[in-house]
C-alpha cells in the first residue's frame, strides 16, 4: 500500500478597498470546501482588503509569494484571478511560471482552465502564459 503526501496549501482571499460589500468569508467557505473535497492540508491563509491596482507595494503578496519559493507550501488556491492579481497578463504569466519553478501548484476557484493541479498542469501555464 502507497500512502500520497498530502498537499499543503495556502488560500489566498483578497476584497478590494474600493468595493464595499464583498466578504472575504465567501471566499474562505469555497476555497476551504475545495480543500477539503480535495484531501489539501491548509496552512496558511492570507486574507487582504487592498486594491489590486494600489501603487503602494503589495506586501502581503510579496510575503506569499516568499513562501512559496521557501517550499512553505504545495497549491496556492485563489477564488478567481481578479481575486488574485490585476498587474496584467505579463505580470502574472511571470507570476505563474515561478509558482511552476517553485513546485507550487495553482488553483482557481472561478476558472476551472486555470488548475494547474492535474495531469495538464506542463500544458496550461505555456498556454496562459501565450494568451
Amino acid at each position: 500500500m502507497t500512502s500520497e503526501r498530502l498537499l499543503r496549501a495556502c488560500l489566498w482571499l483578497r476584497v478590494s478597498t474600493d468595493t464595499k460589500g464583498q466578504d472575504p468569508e465567501l471566499q474562505r467557505a469555497d476555497l476551504e470546501g475545495v480543500c477539503q473535497q480535495r484531501g489539501w492540508e491548509i496552512v496558511k491563509v492570507y486574507e487582504v482588503e487592498e486594491s489590486a491596482f494600489g501603487k503602494k507595494p503589495r506586501e502581503q503578496f510579496q510575503a506569499m509569494l516568499e513562501e512559496a519559493r521557501r517550499g512553505r507550501f504545495d497549491v496556492l488556491v485563489a477564488w478567481s484571478m481578479d481575486r488574485f492579481s490585476r498587474e496584467g497578463e505579463w505580470s502574472v504569466s511571470r507570476i505563474m511560471a515561478s509558482l511552476q519553478d517553485w513546485h507550487v501548484q495553482f488553483y482557481s476557484y472561478n476558472e476551472p482552465f486555470l488548475d494547474t493541479t492535474g495531469p495538464f498542469a506542463g500544458f496550461l501555464i505555456p498556454l496562459f502564459a501565450w494568451l
